[in-house]
């Protein structure tokens, strides 16, 4: 015992025993392993901080001790003082190096993502981390590089982390994963809108959505094309996908248009019933009132569809 009744304390952790530790010297001490809990009474932890705790492992090797080690250790060397601090399931101790813990990891995640996002117009945040429990680096010579497997989209991207020598080969290879959220306003339908209702202003709102529940193309109201209309019918708040809109056709299935045929020497027009809905520069197929023959034209304003 230190001079601290146990009892002071009691129901009460005041120090937790870290996932990784780099120790140097020959004995490990309490405050390489160790760290101080919110509310630790500052003198118990100055009294605790340098208890050894037995050898170091070898330069540059590393000693995992399970919980049942542990306590064994802590019990051998603070008696009835290691009562007072939170173990782990285990501590993994490197003599010397670096070891990057998932905290670290998730850190220089969130760095690399925030340089690749500066220039897009939505909210990001990460969450769902999938990454190694500690990465360790034996030597200052070392060091990790993260990149990703492609352009960052929404939902889950996959992050490639390498332990590079100082000579710059690769020594060891880590998989990991992020979940990233993309929100942003998004045209939504301000209420129902049934099928072949063409969209106006009054149709259309915006709505704070997750791009990465988000399974299509969104449409843009400024894309080429249009009016739109819709191929089928949605609800109030429904996002406006590119895939479920149209053009409003010019010439509509049913319709009497002029089928022209010409060349350099003939010009022929003739009337035909339009078999198809098209849009300006479309083929669709029409029928030839005189002759009553099936054939395709292509559709250059709403009256006039021209031979293929």
């Amino acid at each position: 015992m230190l001079g601290f009744p146990v009892q002071l304390y009691a129901g009460k952790w005041q120090m937790e025993i870290k996932r990784t530790a780099v120790v140097q010297g020959e004995n490990i001490q309490l405050q390489e392993i160790a760290r101080p809990l919110e509310g630790c009474d500052k003198s118990l932890w100055k009294e605790m901080a340098n208890s050894t705790l037995g050898k170091t492992p070898s330069k540059g090797k590393k000693k995992i001790y399970y919980r049942r080690q542990l306590n064994h250790v802590l019990s051998k060397y603070l008696q009835d003082d290691a009562a007072l601090l939170r173990l782990p399931q285990k501590l993994l101790v490197q003599n010397g190096g670096k070891i990057f813990g998932k905290t670290d990891l998730k850190k220089r995640v969130r760095e690399l993502v925030k340089s690749r996002t500066q220039d897009v117009s939505a909210e990001v945040n990460l969450r769902n981390y999938r990454l190694p429990e500690h990465i360790c680096l034996d030597s200052s010579g070392q060091k990790l590089n993260l990149s990703f497997d492609s352009q960052l989209s929404p939902g889950r991207n996959t992050v490639r982390i390498k332990l590079v020598t100082s000579r710059g080969e690769v020594k060891k290879r880590f998989a990991g994963s992020v979940f990233i959220d993309f929100w942003k306003e998004v045209p939504c339908a301000a209420r129902p809108i049934q099928r072949h209702e063409t969209l106006n202003a009054e149709k259309i709102t915006f709505m704070r959505k997750n791009l990465a529940y988000l399974p299509y193309e969104i449409w843009d109201k400024k894309e080429k094309g249009g009016p739109w209309r819709l191929k089928k019918s949605i609800g109030e708040g429904s996002v406006l996908y590119k895939r479920i809109l149209e053009s409003v056709p010019l010439v509509c299935k049913g319709e009497t248009v002029s089928l022209l045929f010409q060349s350099e020497t003939i010009r022929l027009e003739v009337p035909a019933k339009a078999l198809e809905k098209g849009s300006k520069g479309e083929s669709l197929q029409v029928k030839n009132l005189r002759s009553h023959k099936k054939i395709r034209a292509k559709v250059k304003n709403k009256n006039i569809v021209i031979v293929d």
